[in-house]
């Protein structure tokens, strides 16, 4: 009785350890810099990721900001894993803010073979490819404006100096 418990208990370990289970746990999706993208593993290759999330158009750099992903396993040969994969890949290498769409998985994710995070993509959307470009332009905007506002009071102090030199000068006289 007790080896068949012991086979039961070991048979239904294999069967959820090796099967391709679909259910979702949760949805969602995050915004946010690709900060590596990578394709790991000794026997079973992944791509593995991770993401500084963006908040407010304001990109964080924290380890707690850090949001790491994977491309599942059983869907990176379909058209669709290949364009995140592909997008993802181009997002890294310039910079872009994007969403990714993910569905998180809850223990059928047995061993690592669909990947190491259990936050598997779905799809990837570029948000904004020249965020850094966007920032030189608004901080240079900025910059421009605080140079007229110095340049405008400089004038007023100057033009109150010239005032306060003549009435000075005409109570003398």
């Amino acid at each position: 009785m007790k080896n068949l418990a012991l086979f039961a208990l070991m048979a239904i370990y294999i069967v959820m350890s090796f099967s391709s289970c679909t259910d979702n746990w949760s949805m969602g999706s995050k915004t946010g810099t690709v900060t590596d993208f990578t394709r790991k593993g000794f026997i079973s290759k992944t791509w593995e990721g991770s993401l500084f999330l963006t908040a407010n158009g304001i990109t964080h750099t924290s380890d707690k900001d850090r949001w790491e992903f994977s491309i599942d396993k059983d869907q990176e040969t379909t058209a669709a894993m290949q364009h995140c994969v592909r997008t993802l890949q181009q997002a890294q290498d310039s910079g872009w803010i994007v969403k990714v769409s993910y569905h998180r998985t809850f223990f059928t994710n047995w061993f690592n073979l669909r990947g190491s995070s259990e936050y598997l993509v779905t799809d990837v959307q570029v948000i904004n490819r020249h965020p850094l470009r966007e920032f030189t332009a608004s901080a240079a905007t900025a910059a421009a404006q605080q140079e007229e506002q110095d340049r405008k009071r400089q004038a007023e102090e100057e033009d109150n100096d010239r005032r306060n030199s003549m009435l000075i000068h005409a109570a003398i006289h």
